[in-house]
């Protein structure tokens, strides 16, 4: 009985519950549609809530949830399926009215659902208890450039932007640097390269900030930190860099970029880690695998900054913008995309563009600046573009001017200060180094310097780092500064104010300036300009240089009492001047420590005399035919320049011995007719001999025509820079710049001459012609191997039987840092190399030509071979009668090294020339001929080509 009722029991439970459940939604349909209703409508308000803090959120700039986004988005989804429910026909005939009876089956499937519904929207509000609703994001790259985004579209700095992208792509660089003058877009391509390294993906994360000469440590943190999407609260600066290297840290791939340096920035002290404190630090990751971890772009105005201080690997130059890529830039700035060749604004604002110089700062705050004026008003600018000092164009002094100014403040010695000032006042189209040293050593410009060669050394140093801060220029030539026109004007107007300075340059000079500011006045300075007739004087008590090159107006004379008032000058530059004599006040000027006479017409000098604490006198390219006696009183002289004075042609005897103090003579393409010792009792021309009375001379340029006025007494004891050319037949020119050069036809016997064999041992650039008793020319010359030779002509000699003759190669190294070697017509050479020579033998040679040497059956040995391999770029052979292969691989100079075909040849050979060689065979003397690189194309241009 009682499993029956159990039974009967279970039977209910399955069966009645439901159908009371069932019925449960007949009977409640308007409650639970009642409830459905409430809970939809609190879900509304909660939703209202959440939306609220989205939008506050939002207008902070901050990033929403994903979670609270889909929220939103199931809440939408819930409201409207609440809102379709409640609209159904259906609930019109579900619910009780006079008329029907109500559909009993539509009445139970709406309560059921509204039921289940309401069970949903109680489920989706429980999930409204969100941990955060938004967070801040690493903040995204905005495009401040001031010039046109596109920057890729300029070819230069498409260029040099494609350079550096390659340079981040090099595992083996952690640290690359940009520098440029200031103004020239620095930033800008930084900002270009933030979008590039996006664009390629080539980072992870990119962050950037500026550093200033200031290096405000808690700015740069709090940048770098924004941009990584991280707060840093007000700890210490040791925390604040802890936290933040463990951030970046965390990155696999990483760029920092840092902009604006001017000093040494400490990578720890921010908390940037760098190098291989970074790769495989990320958890996970193992050291060695392809994490890459940090690197590094920095920028600056000084490169020494970058190379020096922060040990970049690679460096680059930003330089200004060439004249068409400015004209185009310009044009945007001011407007003139639609300017018609033939209108009457284009002369005059592509003058104003020019004047600007390719300085993209310059271009873009003129050009905006001038953007819709009118003619008239765009004519007043290029005035003041072409008057420095009196620059008042929007923009311009604020924005160009100061950046340079800002540069110049940041030179931290005086002496920096005052030679960069300098340069800028006597920038013509260039500036020769050595009239820039005469100047400095004229004014005592560097404090604890006496000597010419200390002065030379202190100025090379100043130079470099002006150069490297990007404040000058180099040129083609070592002896050739230039300066960024926008440079150089701001550099004028300052020292003007700065140092009273009056200066000017290509322009008309319509009055001088009022009696006041002359007395005060430190410089003159008036190149190529117009200045009419001067004056009798002008009172300048300070005046300390004066320059005037009037080569329009070199008829103007000076009046002779025209330096009276200037009794305090310390160089005097009159070029491109006629006088028949030179003005006697000049004698009044006892401070006088520079005298230039460059370019000048003059017929009378012998008032020079009178100037006894003369130390620089330059006669460069005036028309004297001799010097005068009176020029034996200037005991106090280091510095005697008479470049290029060709019609220089007596020297009387006994005057440059009384330059008991000269350490320079520099008489290039000038006087050459030195006596023997014969001429001091004759009184004729100077000797030889008398150089010997110079002690302190160190730098000499001259040409002996006649060998045999040589003794074998002469000595060159203490000369560090050097051109000299003995014998007859040689000229001035020259390609290779060199410090120390020696060109040298001696008819006499060579042993006798030991002066010279002096010079060899350090001289650089060596042309040798006939030479008398000797056969070997490495160890008859220089016993020591030449360790400073870099250029060696060799030519018209019937003695010379081989350039080297090795007995021991583990004695001496040949030639071990030549770069360049020619030989002509040597009768009698039958070898370059005769026997081993050492590894670093010929190892740094480039070049090789060979002409006219007749009983040269090869070239190289397998010996030189293996030196050369890395090095030699050129090789030039023609009209050697009997040359029978290039490269001699056999083993007749019994060497134990074996041939490696594999690897032997030019490996870095760029040009081959073969020619008039009639016995010529093959490149190589043995069968099995070697690998070399190209080997084909060498071939078939061998045998092509040869006549």
């Amino acid at each position: 009985m009682e499993v029956v009722l159990a039974i009967a029991g279970k039977v209910g439970e399955y069966t009645v519950a439901p159908i009371g459940r069932q019925l449960g939604y007949l009977f409640c349909y308007g409650s639970n549609l009642n409830e459905l209703r409430k809970k939809a409508e609190k879900l509304e308000e909660a939703k209202e809530s959440v939306q609220h803090s989205v939008d506050a959120a939002r207008n902070n700039g901050r990033e929403i949830e994903r979670g609270v986004l889909n929220w939103l988005v199931r809440v939408d989804e819930i409201s409207a399926q609440v809102k379709n429910f409640q609209g159904d026909a259906r609930h019109a005939r579900a619910g009780c009215t006079n008329l029907y009876c109500p559909n009993l089956w539509s009445r139970h499937q709406l309560s059921r659902r509204a039921k289940k519904m309401a069970a949903n929207v109680v489920e989706i509000q429980g999930e409204k208890n969100f941990d955060k609703i938004s967070y801040l994001p690493a903040p995204k790259w905005i495009d401040t450039a001031p010039t046109p985004a596109d920057y890729e579209a300029y070819e230069s700095r498409a260029k040099i932007l494609n350079e550096i992208m390659e340079a981040l792509k090099d595992p083996d660089l952690d640290m690359i640097g940009l520098y440029g003058l200031g103004g020239v877009g620095k930033t800008t391509l930084l900002e270009d390269i933030v979008r590039k390294a996006e664009k390629d993906n080539l980072f992870d994360v990119v962050v950037m900030t500026t550093v200033t000469q200031t290096q405000e440590v808690y700015k740069i943190q709090k940048e770098i930190a924004e941009m990584l999407g991280m707060k840093l609260g007000e700890d210490s600066e040791i925390i604040r860099a802890s936290r933040l290297h463990d951030r970046l840290k965390q990155e696999k791939n990483v760029l920092v970029m840092l902009d604006d340096l001017w000093e040494r920035v400490d990578l720890s002290k921010i908390g940037i880690p760098f190098g291989s404190e970074h790769r495989g630090s990320k958890i996970g990751i193992p050291f060695g695998s392809e994490h890459k971890g940090c690197k590094l772009l920095l920028t600056s105005r000084d490169q020494e900054v970058l190379t020096n201080k922060m040990d970049a690997k690679k460096s680059f130059l930003l330089g200004v913008l060439p004249e068409e890529e400015a004209w185009v830039l310009f044009k945007q700035m001011a407007g003139l995309e639609n300017l018609k060749e033939n209108s009457e604004f284009l002369s005059t604002t592509t003058e104003v563009a020019k004047m600007c110089a390719g300085l993209p700062i310059a271009l873009v705050t003129v050009g905006r600046a001038l953007r819709n004026k009118s003619l008239s008003e765009w004519r007043d600018a290029l005035l003041q573009l072409k008057t420095p000092t009196c620059r008042d164009i929007s923009g311009m002094e604020e924005v160009v001017d100061s950046s340079i100014k800002l540069s110049y403040d940041y030179l931290k010695s005086e002496e920096l200060k005052n030679t960069f000032l300098l340069c800028a006042m006597h920038m013509g189209y260039n500036l020769h180094f050595t009239d820039l040293l005469k100047y400095s050593v004229g004014l005592g410009l560097f404090s604890g310097i006496y000597t010419i060669k200390a002065a030379r050394d202190r100025l090379n140093t100043l130079i470099g780092k002006l150069k490297a801060k990007c404040l000058l220029l180099g040129s083609d030539s070592n002896d050739r500064l230039t300066m960024h026109d926008v440079v150089r004007d701001v550099a004028i107007s300052m020292a003007s104010r700065l140092q009273h300075a009056f200066v000017k340059r290509y322009e008309k000079l319509y009055a001088w300036p009022e009696e006041e500011r002359l007395r005060i006045c430190t410089t003159i300075s008036l190149r190529e300009s117009d200045i009419g007739r001067l004056p009798e004087g002008i009172d300048c008590p300070s005046l300390k240089l004066f320059y005037l090159g009037n080569k329009e107006s070199n008829s103007s004379p000076i009046p002779d009492s025209f330096f009276q008032g200037m009794r305090g000058l310390k160089v005097v530059n009159l070029t491109e001047m006629s006088f028949s004599h030179l003005p006697s006040s000049i004698t009044l000027l006892k401070n006088l420590q520079t005298l230039c006479l460059d370019f000048c017409v003059v017929e009378d000098i012998d008032v020079i005399g009178e100037l006894k604490n003369l130390k620089v006198l330059s006669l460069i390219s005036s028309d004297i035919k001799q010097l005068p006696y009176a020029l034996g009183h200037l005991t106090q002289l280091q510095m005697l320049d008479l470049h290029n004075c060709s019609k220089l042609e007596l020297i009387p005897s006994n005057i440059i011995s009384n330059f008991k103090r000269l350490e320079v003579l520099n008489m290039k393409n000038s006087f050459s007719g030195w006596e023997g010792e014969e001429a001091n009792s004759k009184g004729i021309n100077t000797s030889l001999m008398e150089l010997n009375n110079l002690h302190d001379l160190n730098t000499l340029i001259i040409w002996i025509r006649d060998p045999s006025v040589m003794s074998g007494d002469f000595l060159f004891n203490k000369l560090e820079r050097y051109k000299i050319l003995i014998g007859d037949v040689w000229n001035w020119s020259g390609k290779h710049k060199t410090s120390r050069c020696l060109k040298l036809k001696l008819n006499i016997n060579f042993h006798l001459v030991q002066g010279v064999k002096r010079l060899l041992g350090r001289v650089e650039d060596l042309h040798l012609d006939e030479l008398s008793s000797v056969e070997n020319v490495l160890y008859e010359l220089d016993g020591e191997g030449f360790p400073s030779l870099k250029h060696l002509l060799i030519q018209n000699n019937v003695e010379i039987e081989c350039i080297v003759k090795s007995t021991n190669p583990e004695f001496i190294h040949a030639f071990p840092i030549l770069e360049s070697l020619v030989i002509h017509n040597l009768i009698k050479l039958e070898k370059i190399c005769i026997g081993q020579l050492s590894v670093r033998s010929f190892g740094k040679l480039q070049e090789i030509k060979l002409k006219s040497c007749h009983k040269l059956k090869n070239v190289f040995a397998f010996s030189m071979v293996k030196s050369l391999s890395r090095s030699l770029l050129k090789i030039e052979v023609s009209e050697c009668n009997v040359m029978q292969e290039i490269v001699i691989l056999g083993r007749e100079e019994n060497c134990n090294d074996n041939i490696d075909s594999q690897n032997l040849g030019f490996h870095q050979l760029q040009s081959l020339t073969l020619q008039n060689l009639p016995s010529l065979i093959s490149f190589y003397s043995d069968e099995k001929t070697p690998h070399m690189k190209n080997e084909t194309d060498w071939h078939m241009t061998l045998f092509s080509e040869k006549v």
